[in-house]
């Protein structure tokens, strides 16, 4: 189950996360600051992943309060993207393009760990390693 979950869940995120990329690199291209084209993208990424993650990603039936679940992961997830990019982009020097493209993948892993345990989790109890894949 965890590994249909992680593919779906991948596949969600390279699309996603694809097209969100292309808007931040075209929004740096216009003189948009890389930290608010940033925020931008995640806005946009938070909303329309929410459902598809919901009923293909992990086939849950959680109901809509799970979205503030599930924005409270992504806002946490912005932290480290933030963070990240204060560090590696302001304080030294590395390209914002290598640095947003880099923490996606690395935040992603993160975002998908912190959605099967606590907003997607299933509530019917702990299962046996058996029954985990």
């Amino acid at each position: 189950m965890i590994l249909q979950q992680l593919i779906r869940y991948a596949i969600v995120g390279i699309v996603s996360n694809g097209l969100l990329y292309l808007l931040y690199l075209g929004l740096t291209a216009t003189g948009v600051v890389p930290k608010v084209a940033m925020t931008i993208a995640y806005v946009i990424g938070t909303g329309q992943t929410f459902y598809v993650n919901r009923a293909w990603s992990f086939n849950s039936s959680v109901g809509g309060s799970a979205f503030l679940c599930y924005a409270t992961v992504y806002a946490a997830a912005y932290g480290v993207q933030w963070i990240s990019m204060w560090k590696f982009i302001d304080q030294l020097g590395y390209p914002h393009q290598l640095v947003v493209f880099v923490q996606t993948f690395v935040v992603a892993g993160l975002i998908f760990l912190a959605l099967r345990a606590w907003v997607f989790r299933d509530v019917r109890g702990p299962r046996s390693l058996s029954q985990s894949n």
